[in-house]
């Protein structure tokens, strides 16, 4: 009769979701994290990774993916302005430390993706665990 009234009280307690989740979020990062694995979204991520990269004040931190001399021999931009700024700052800031090695700044910006990913999925889980008044059943 006692295992079971500690089976029960674990699995009321609030503790018990939010550790299965945490567990969840890390496996999803572990798995997500292989710079080795090729993905259907690859483009877009070295396509922000253009962007961040050629962020900076000698080119007014003006959003673009290249650039090439015309006939004239004035510069031509590809530009790419779509999304705000603050996502390819933070891209940009990631990758900062590694200058010369561009498999270092993939990683650290899919990294920081990933960080991005976990923290919607946990203020997800906190948001429905608020409605729904059960973290059980906001966790399925």
């Amino acid at each position: 009769m006692r295992r079971r009234w500690k089976a029960n009280a674990a699995l009321r307690s609030t503790s018990a979701p939010a550790l299965v989740l945490l567990l969840a979020l890390a496996a999803a990062c572990l798995l997500g994290s292989d710079p080795d694995r090729r993905v259907g979204d690859d483009w877009l991520m070295h396509n922000h990774m253009a962007v961040a990269v050629n962020l900076s004040p000698e080119h007014y931190f003006l959003g673009f993916y290249g650039q090439r001399l015309d006939g004239e021999g004035r510069r031509r931009y590809l530009l790419y302005n779509r999304f705000p700024v603050f996502g390819y700052l933070l891209i940009k800031l990631v990758t900062l430390p590694f200058p010369d090695d561009s498999w270092a700044q993939l990683r650290a910006a899919r990294l920081l993706m990933l960080a991005f990913h976990a923290a919607a999925v946990l203020l997800a889980w906190l948001a429905l665990r608020r409605l729904v008044r059960d973290p059980w059943t906001a966790l399925a």
